[in-house]
């Protein structure tokens, strides 16, 4: 699965937007991969803010979850 530029850049700021496409990715995306095991997500994106999708992901990386 190909994730392209989940967050626009003017929105990167909005405390409603981003938490609304990190939790998307939780609720709907990581459940399309035809396969658990043998799936793969790749995010395409620039880094807009340290809780975008990628540094969201990378934080939970880190707390283990």
């Amino acid at each position: 699965m190909l994730i392209d530029d989940p967050l626009k850049p003017d929105e990167s700021m909005s405390e409603t937007v981003r938490p609304a496409v990190n939790n998307n990715f939780h609720d709907t995306l990581k459940s399309r991969l035809n396969s658990k095991q043998d799936g793969a997500i790749v995010i395409i994106m620039q880094r807009l803010h340290d809780d975008d999708l990628c540094g969201h992901l990378i934080d939970l990386e880190d707390r283990g979850i």
